[in-house]
């Protein structure tokens, strides 16, 4: 029985350093251009970027985007209360519950989500992504990044 426990222990510890072994490799080998962009937050966005089908975006780059005038469409995913206290301009409202309604209308557009902190976001754009939207954008750190960072807001 003791000689069967030290196998079983070996064995784990072989599986746990041959898994940390691939993800310090798959890091490693992550492409230039997103390992070394500054705009990313941490390595978790840089993780969820590359595995999700949905892309995290900081504020600082959705100004940027705003700047240029890209293609986008911004929707709040908040309540229609918190949408009239403040929204990042041009961002329409359409309520995380309402969301699955309106799907169809946005398969063919370039959506950028944004909640009050993320969350509601993040649901979103999985929710989107995963209902065949191709083009989503989650805004990290929703609307209360968006002030912190000194962007307008409108009401």
């Amino acid at each position: 029985m003791n000689k069967n426990y030290k196998n079983i222990v070996s064995a784990i510890i072989v599986v746990i350093a041959i898994f940390m072994l691939v993800v310090c490799i798959s890091f490693k080998s992550m492409p230039e251009n997103i390992a070394n962009n500054p705009t990313t937050q941490c390595s978790i966005c840089i993780y969820s970027t590359l595995y999700t089908a949905y892309k995290n975006i900081t504020v600082n780059e959705l100004k940027i985007m705003m700047d240029e005038k890209a293609n986008i469409t911004i929707i709040d995913v908040r309540e229609p209360e918190e949408y009239a206290n403040g929204h990042i301009p041009t961002a329409i409202n359409i309520p995380l519950h309402e969301l699955p309604l309106r799907i169809n209308e946005l398969k063919e557009k370039n959506i950028v989500v944004y909640c009050a902190s993320g969350v509601r976001s993040k649901a979103s754009a999985e929710m989107l992504s995963r209902n065949g939207v191709q083009n989503v954008w989650n805004l990290v750190g929703g609307l209360k990044a968006w002030v912190n960072a000194g962007y307008p807001i409108e009401k």
